[in-house]
């Protein structure tokens, strides 16, 4: 297994929850897993695990408090900004009326 997505998904058909997070750790010093955090949907407590290399399975799992699903940001930079040109009603002269010069 050499990727976090190949790791979540194992754990995700382990637990039956929903993979939020996967990062690379050692174990035994000489072989590596994946630390997964699963979400389980409708409960109270979620699932840490840890998925073996080279096995390709759930080494162990702990229970966590359930983890909140991470939100995606709102908006991007184009659509914080008015699109109007400045010649049109409402266009970017108008909006921005407050930074002209009083002179």
């Amino acid at each position: 297994m050499h990727t976090a997505k190949e790791a979540q998904s194992i754990a995700e058909q382990d637990t039956r929850g929903l993979a939020l997070s996967a990062r690379k750790v050692y174990l035994n010093g000489a072989t590596c897993g994946w630390e997964v955090v699963i979400q389980m949907p409708g409960e109270a407590r979620g699932w840490r695990c840890v998925v073996d290399c080279d096995t390709h399975s759930v080494f162990t799992k702990t229970r966590i408090p359930n983890p909140e699903t991470p939100h995606k940001k709102h908006g991007s930079r184009r659509t914080r900004f008015s699109l109007r040109p400045a010649c049109l009603p409402g266009g970017a002269a108008e909006s921005h009326s407050h930074l002209a010069d009083p002179a």
